[in-house]
């Protein structure tokens, strides 16, 4: 199987005017750029989870103090 593999691949080279170091060669550059896209997605992907954990964090701050006025308030007027 191998060896009919090896012949189709020298062959389909024989007909184009591409040699067996010039594919490697474009395969590893598009090998490089699919990891560099991979990396690149996941990088905005980290940084589009902590942006929404930090503005999540910002209006639990906002919201806490209202939420601890407005307790107080019903604590004071059940006093009387």
């Amino acid at each position: 199987m191998k060896q009919c593999i090896s012949w189709t691949y020298d062959r389909l080279l024989s007909n184009a005017s591409i040699e067996k170091k010039d594919l490697s060669l474009l395969g590893f550059i598009v090998g490089i750029l699919c990891i560099i896209s991979i990396l690149c997605s996941l990088i905005l992907r980290i940084f589009i989870y902590l942006y929404g954990r930090i503005s999540l964090s910002k209006k639990s701050v906002v919201e806490s103090p209202s939420i601890t006025s407005s307790t107080t308030t019903n604590n004071t007027m059940s006093e009387f």
